[in-house]
């Protein structure tokens, strides 16, 4: 996606002495370590009953099979009795209950936005899972445990629980309204585990944009704003010593590291990781 120099000229215009970041507090950071399923806080099994009550007036033996090899019901042609048709239906409804899976929504890795945060998620078929925080990569197990397609409840291994409702926008994109307030729109990434999902972190990209800025214009930028826009890329912003004047403009995309400047000139940023 090519970023237009108008973009740059107005967030030149801007003054954000009151927000600027020192560089120096972006720090590269390593490969999170997965969270240990051990770490999670388990969520109480659904209350419904997989066993169903036999009837009360159900006989003690099993007649014998007739010569004609007709079972009772085909010789007779009598329907089932209500009783024993209910039960029937219950064993079968409990048989399919619990051979479902825990999780409802599709399983692999999910990214999610909402107006102040980014993470991405990832749901398996058992209800386990983890959650990774885009901007440094840290991240904490999860469990998942969703009863109903539109309820999900969600614990993290860092002793926090939410409870959300879901509405599911297309096949790869649903809605998830938070307990807290806040609301996530998850758009579907893959069925991969998060160990096989590539991107790079905030941090990491702001890193490399330093390094080609300082290897391009001789300098390296001391106060930074990063933000992601509507289409998933982060923006990394470099400004002068007053933390007036944008002296660097990069979109990149952070599962590539590829992107550009406010010219729209084309910049391979993954070269300049660690």
């Amino acid at each position: 996606m090519k970023k237009s120099t108008a973009i740059l000229i107005f967030a030149a215009a801007v003054c954000l002495s009151s927000c600027g970041h020192d560089i120096a507090d972006f720090k590269p950071v390593s490969e999170p370590e997965r969270a240990s399923s051990q770490e999670v806080i388990d969520i109480p099994e659904s209350d419904t009953d997989d066993s169903a009550d036999t009837p009360a007036d159900a006989p003690d033996d099993v007649p014998a099979e007739p010569e004609n090899g007709e079972t009772p019901d085909e010789q007779s042609g009598e329907d089932e009795k209500p009783e024993e048709k209910e039960s029937k239906e219950n064993k079968d409804s409990s048989s399919k209950e619990s051979s479902s899976s825990k999780v409802l929504i599709k399983t692999g890795v999910w990214w999610a936005t909402s107006e102040s945060d980014d993470f991405y998620y990832e749901v398996q078929k058992d209800g386990g899972g983890m959650m990774l925080k885009q901007e440094d990569g840290l991240g904490w197990a999860v469990q998942y445990k969703q009863k109903k397609p539109e309820k999900i409840t969600m614990a993290f291994a860092n002793g926090i629980t939410q409870k959300a409702d879901i509405e599911y926008i297309s096949d790869d994109k649903i809605k998830v309204s938070l307990d807290d307030g806040s609301v996530e729109t998850w758009t579907y990434q893959g069925d991969m585990k998060i160990k096989d999902f590539k991107f790079y972190s905030t941090q990491q990209l702001i890193n490399m944009a330093s390094l080609y800025h300082q290897e391009k214009y001789g300098n390296w930028p001391n106060y930074v704003e990063s933000k992601i826009d509507e289409q998933g890329w982060v923006i990394v912003e470099f400004y002068d010593d007053k933390q007036q004047n944008v002296i660097g403009f990069y979109a990149i995309d952070r599962q590539n590291g590829k992107g550009n400047d406010g010219d729209g000139n084309d910049i391979d940023f993954s070269g300049y990781a660690d």
